[in-house]
């Protein structure tokens, strides 16, 4: 009778799970990919500084990473040496004002999303992108991401009560019910032993 009580006990532990996981899966998902995204950028400690001489200013499309979706375009500059290194706080016509072919610039850059992202441009003592806005940006970002973990993480938890107190109460119950079958039937099994 016990093995009759323990297989029906697994089944409804399984139907539990199974309707837990349908309803924490979304959340979990949006904070694997926002931790997956946050780590995809490199974190200021990482940036790289450089002297390099612009080749070209051109344009580039970037994921727009505010509330609207899609893309939007962006300067780009080429140094010398062939590197691309994307200027998303300008946009092309803005860069070709501001920069100058064959003049030589200080930069600091990450790799991003296997691109290198200009995070400060001087040149002398003119400070065209201020590296500790783009430190403050970072900060910012990496603030917003754990904000969206801990809110989906919150979120998924009230869930699965909710689920738990009102879709699950007949699995809830009947788990119950075997449990205390099963501990009978072994008490019982025990007392007949002696």
């Amino acid at each position: 009778m016990s093995k009759d009580y323990k297989e029906r006990l697994q089944l409804h532990r399984k139907g539990l799970l199974k309707k837990l996981f349908f309803v924490s899966f979304i959340p979990l998902f949006i904070i694997a990919l926002a931790i997956t995204f946050f780590f995809l950028r490199e974190s200021p400690d990482h940036w790289k500084s450089d002297t390099i001489v612009i080749k070209d200013i051109g344009s580039t499309t970037v994921a727009s990473g505010g509330r609207g979706s899609g893309s939007r375009i962006v300067a780009q500059i080429v140094d010398d040496n062939g590197q691309y290194f994307v200027l998303s706080q300008m946009k092309p016509n803005e860069a070709s004002d501001v920069l100058e072919i064959g003049n030589q610039y200080d930069i600091v850059y990450s790799s991003d999303f296997a691109r290198l992202h200009i995070k400060g441009l001087s040149q002398g003592n003119v400070n065209i992108i201020s590296t500790t806005d783009s430190v403050q940006s970072y900060e910012k970002h990496a603030t917003g991401t754990m904000t969206l973990c801990a809110i989906c993480l919150l979120a998924s938890l009230v869930l699965i009560i909710i689920t738990i107190k009102f879709a699950c109460k007949e699995e809830v119950k009947q788990i119950k019910h075997l449990k205390k079958k099963l501990k009978n039937d072994i008490a019982q099994a025990s007392s007949n032993k002696e």
